[in-house]
């Protein structure tokens, strides 16, 4: 995870996509093309028993990240900031336990790849993080909240 945790940093500290907003619409087009193209084809080779620590996956990251970033949401509805924002204060938890999730799924001999797998593995670890949260003692919510 330390390459992620770099890059981050490094978009942080130098405020990189705050600094895209000035040509977003240009922006937004070229990272979700590029991210398009760097999740369907791998224009970088993988090496063995890396996972998803390759350079393809954090370029992928970074552009889909930075596309994500880049969207409108300020045209949003109130109610759909509202929802997203709800759905966001599980992060942690989601993060924490994705892993654990998607090694029961593997267990559980269910045969789900991309993006599939990746929707069903969210969707688990906020039901897990929801419930947690809300049965629970308050430093156990502080771990998924």
């Amino acid at each position: 995870m330390i390459p992620y945790a770099s890059l981050g940093y490094l978009v942080a500290h130098y405020n990189l996509f705050n600094r895209l907003k000035t040509k977003r619409k240009l922006c937004l087009i070229t990272f979700g093309i590029i991210s398009l193209i760097l999740s369907l084809y791998k224009l970088i080779p993988t090496a063995p028993g890396f996972g998803y620590s390759n350079n393809n996956n954090l370029l992928v990251v970074f552009f889909a990240a930075g596309f994500a970033y880049l969207l409108p949401f300020e045209r949003v509805s109130e109610k759909s900031r509202n929802i997203l924002k709800y759905v966001t204060r599980y992060t942690l938890g989601i993060y924490c336990m994705h892993r654990l999730v998607g090694t029961i799924l593997s267990m559980a001999r269910l045969e789900l790849t991309g993006l599939t797998r990746c929707v069903i593995i969210y969707i688990i670890a906020f039901f897990i993080s929801f419930i947690m949260c809300k049965l629970s003692s308050k430093y156990l919510k502080q771990l998924v909240e």
